[in-house]
């Protein structure tokens, strides 16, 4: 970040004209900075560009869910939560798949796959990059799905969650919805194209996606799925483990 600095700082003396000596320096300090950049921890091309991704939905999703393993704080977090309680993430635990909903809403999921109940995460690749009404996209929306999904690994490692409950399951989405940053300023923003009223929009934010979470599990109907939420609401969003505070 500091050599990123710097190349601005250079273009900005440059930009000046202040002295001959100063512009014959231009060049050779640009140049180092830009090699120091690219050379840094955050300053490969992949890492500053993610526009040279591979065209590949697949591989594209994976660069992504990478980098997020590498860079993100949160998600690092919640991986080293996990490890900390004995749970290390297997190999292939996050997958990228195509996944079937139409409208490109979802944007993964977390449940138990394979006979053994063995759990695991799915990330959408072929959704991550539609930005229409789901507050970003690329990079950013990899960010946050991988943090909602941990979430619920998290929950899953710490209690014994029972998914066909409605109540179990609204409580690990209220915690993943106000935790992931799925309910951030920005992104809500961008869903609604701007709002007048920020007075307990997070709640509300929370609240609404995670209805819409567990309406999609097939042993509750919308309404079960909103009396759930309402049910478990103030005690779930209040815990904010393994966070010591909402992030």
């Amino acid at each position: 970040m500091l050599y990123v600095c710097v190349l601005y700082v250079c273009d900005w003396l440059y930009s000046l004209r202040l002295s001959r000596r100063l512009l014959r320096a231009y060049v050779p300090l640009r140049s180092a900075a830009l090699v120091l950049t690219m050379a840094s921890p955050v300053g490969t091309v992949a890492s500053l560009f993610p526009m040279f991704d591979s065209k590949d939905p697949k591989k594209s999703c994976e660069e992504k869910v990478r980098r997020s393993l590498e860079r993100c704080g949160k998600v690092r977090f919640l991986v080293e939560a996990l490890e900390k309680m004995g749970c290390p993430l297997p190999k292939d635990y996050i997958q990228c798949a195509e996944c079937s909903d139409e409208n490109g809403a979802c944007r993964g999921g977390f449940g138990p796959f394979g006979e053994n109940g063995q759990t695991g995460i799915v990330i959408c690749q072929n959704s991550i990059n539609i930005n229409e009404g789901e507050g970003g996209a690329g990079q950013t929306a990899v960010d946050v799905t991988l943090a909602h999904e941990l979430i619920h690994a998290f929950d899953h490692a710490r209690a014994k969650v029972d998914w066909t409950s409605a109540r179990h399951h609204a409580c690990s989405e209220i915690r993943a919805a106000s935790l992931s940053g799925d309910c951030d300023f920005k992104r809500e923003w961008d869903r609604f194209g701007g709002f007048r009223d920020i007075r307990a929009r997070h709640q509300e934010c929370v609240k609404r996606r995670a209805t819409l979470s567990v309406s999609g599990n097939p042993n509750c109907t919308v309404d079960e799925a909103k009396a759930a939420v309402e049910a478990t609401f103030e005690a779930c969003y209040a815990d904010t483990a393994p966070f010591d505070k909402n992030p």
